[in-house]
């Protein structure tokens, strides 16, 4: 997959940050450029330069004219959302028709998805957290190797279901780091501890 920061993108998204439509100027300077989470506006993604977009909640504003509607832009922008999805970036497409005719409404609708995204992201961090602290106290009860063996395919599969594979590396890796370390604190953490604290009562 290609990188998702594209600099050769860099000077043709300047240039439409200048060059904004009606719709765009209107979201970006009414709502979006002072909303409490940060968007950036006109931002290069791989291949592509989005309308809006908020890091944090990974999410992609595309604002929709007429000519989204025939059947070669329908076909383009499907394609287009398939690669940003390869970023684990959600795509919300707005026409803007809806940025003239229902402002309020548009913005409440962006503020609940932002909204919704955001908790997602930190409920799945306090989650990899206790992930990686059961780890780490498990260990000092029964050994690193259990573990392991009870919580990986535990947290593989809590993952999946998040549609949160992008964290799984990291976080079997900070696990595997926390039960070694876990396993350290009690005798009978691993095999080995055994001698080390008979030796030290010797």
């Amino acid at each position: 997959m290609k990188t998702m920061y594209n600099k050769e993108l860099v000077g043709t998204a300047k240039c439409l940050r200048k060059n904004m439509t009606q719709e765009e100027k209107h979201l970006w300077y009414d709502f979006l450029k002072n909303y409490p989470v940060k968007f950036y506006r006109q931002k290069p993604i791989g291949d592509y330069i989005v309308d809006f977009y908020c890091s944090k909640a990974k999410t992609v504003i595309e604002l929709d004219g007429s000519q989204h509607y025939e059947e070669k832009e329908i076909v383009k922008d499907k394609i287009r959302t398939e690669f940003i999805s390869k970023y684990k970036i959600k795509v919300i497409r707005i026409p803007n028709d809806a940025i003239r005719n229902n402002f309020d409404g548009v913005c409440v609708y962006i503020d609940n998805f932002t909204t919704f995204f955001l908790n997602k992201t930190g409920n799945t961090s306090k989650l990899a957290l206790f992930l990686i602290g059961a780890c780490f106290f498990l260990s000092m009860l029964l050994t690193n190797d259990v573990a392991l063996i009870v919580l990986v395919p535990f947290s593989i599969g809590i993952l999946n279901r998040l549609n949160r594979n992008d964290l799984l590396i990291k976080l079997l890796v900070l696990e595997t780091i926390a039960a070694n370390m876990g396993s350290m604190m009690t005798p009978i953490g691993n095999p080995q501890n055994v001698l080390q604290f008979k030796r030290r009562l010797a």
